[in-house]
């Protein structure tokens, strides 16, 4: 990585106002690979139609709001917290770099698990970067 910058908006571009979510910053282009903060049931069960909150707007914004699952290579990678898998969404034109994640449960743990649990997520997303980076157009992440 040649430079992190920290910014003040969502990984679409949106951040929330005084007048509510307003577009402060273009939504990501095919050179930038954005991260999912996915939910593991969503991942494994349930399937981007049922999701809410960041994921149900970024699935909409890939244009996967109404599938019933995820892809499989998706729900065969990811099968626990902190495990995460890049794929393309082809979307007419237009291809989506999306790195789904699950987060950890930070529920009852002590620091020290926290910080273990939250380095196997961001280091999995730093190797499915580099993934994207080797097989794509990919130069930046959000």
């Amino acid at each position: 990585l040649q430079k992190v910058s920290v910014h003040g908006f969502s990984v679409l571009g949106t951040a929330m106002t005084d007048e509510g979510v307003k577009t402060v910053e273009a939504a990501p282009d095919e050179k930038t690979a954005f991260v999912d903060p996915a939910g593991l049931a969503y991942i494994q069960e349930e399937g981007p139609a049922f999701a809410g909150g960041a994921s149900g707007a970024i699935y909409a914004h890939i244009g996967i709001d109404g599938e019933a699952a995820f892809p499989s290579d998706v729900k065969a990678a990811i099968t626990e917290d902190g495990l995460s898998k890049y794929h393309a969404y082809e979307s007419g034109e237009r291809t989506h770099h999306v790195i789904h994640v699950v987060g950890p449960q930070l529920f009852d743990v002590t620091r020290a698990e926290a910080v273990e649990m939250l380095t196997k997520a961001y280091k999995n997303v730093l190797q499915q970067y580099l993934v994207a980076v080797s097989s794509s157009s990919v130069t930046s992440l959000r």
